[in-house]
């Protein structure tokens, strides 16, 4: 860790939401550490079926195989509690919170689109594989259930902290009920490049920058959401007409209530995508970051138009197909 560098290109977040006011010549440091570079030694091949809006793939959970959903929209990997192989012990997680009154245990933060996700616990799996790719040890956070409203049962999530620790991840998009390869480490060169997105990573999502109409974006690549979205106050911003409500649900399990509408210039990059179905929230998702930070989520209804993305982990570009 002996290189410190300023990110001036991805969304910070408000620890204290709010209460710790800032006033002009008042300063807030965040800092993350992420791991070295070199570090990244995943290499390997799994299968990726695309079944209603999520991609799913195998988990093996030392003899047990499970359906996971891959999930780059997800910092961490979980397991639902009836996927937790037998005999596997399921312990309380908790984070320390470090203050000048010393130290105390708090429940794990970890939000999700509806909310915070309460109760969460951990295990240990003694041997996960994914494909051909032997993760050893792992360690899971283990909810309840995930609320799915039609399809394939979600058992698992594999995340960003699976995803990101090879140099890079090449997903070929299946379309609906296809299969298709998934590959971790190996480099694989992609033809015809559609598009180049330079990225950032923090609070364990990946941000690319964009704007819908006229208002910058920030958006999380998102491939555990079938749905787009935007915050409703970006709606009436660039005076979008919002109709056909339904409701949805996170990792959390909250229930929020949506609305379509139609985005007639989104831009990524240097590209142009017009009429863009996205739909329109209050998630608590979107109220977590600094004021003024506008926050959107591209999910697989987006990325299902491309034929292959490509993740470049050690030089943060998006390469897509």
């Amino acid at each position: 860790y002996e290189t410190v560098s300023e990110d001036n290109n991805s969304p910070v977040i408000d620890m204290f939401q709010g209460k710790i006011p800032m006033s002009n010549g008042d300063f807030s440091i965040t800092t993350e550490i992420t791991v070295k570079e070199g570090s990244l030694k995943l290499e390997g091949e799994f299968d990726l079926e695309y079944s209603d809006g999520y991609y799913f793939t195998k988990l093996k959970l030392n003899n047990r195989i499970v359906d996971a959903v891959v999930d780059l929209g997800a910092a961490q990997s979980f397991l639902m509690k009836d996927a937790v192989p037998e005999g596997v012990r399921i312990y309380k997680a908790y984070a320390t919170e470090v203050s000048a009154d010393g130290n105390k245990a708090v429940e794990l933060p970890v939000m999700g689109f509806g909310g915070d996700i309460k109760g969460l616990n951990a295990c240990d799996i003694d041997n996960t594989e994914l494909g051909n790719i032997n993760l050893g040890k792992f360690t899971f956070n283990v909810m309840e259930e995930l609320h799915s409203s039609k399809g394939k049962k979600i058992e698992a999530i594999v995340g960003l902290d699976i995803i990101s620790k090879a140099e890079c991840f090449t997903m070929n998009v299946p379309g609906q009920n296809e299969t298709a390869k998934a590959y971790l480490g190996d480099n694989k060169k992609i033809s015809a490049i559609k598009l180049t997105l330079p990225f950032n990573i923090s609070q364990g999502h990946i941000f690319v920058n964009g704007k819908a109409g006229n208002t910058n974006i920030d958006f999380i690549l998102d491939t555990g959401s079938p749905f787009s979205f935007l915050p409703f106050s970006l709606a009436e911003t660039e005076n979008i007409k919002l109709a056909g409500s339904i409701d949805v649900h996170g990792a959390d399990g909250n229930e929020i209530k949506t609305y379509s509408g139609k985005v007639d210039k989104l831009y990524l990059n240097d590209s142009e995508f017009k009429d863009i179905e996205f739909r329109f929230s209050d998630s608590p998702l979107f109220e977590k970051f600094s004021p003024g930070i506008r926050v959107g989520l591209l999910g697989t209804d987006f990325w299902g138009q491309f034929k292959t993305l490509k993740i470049d982990f050690l030089n943060k570009i998006i390469y897509i197909n």
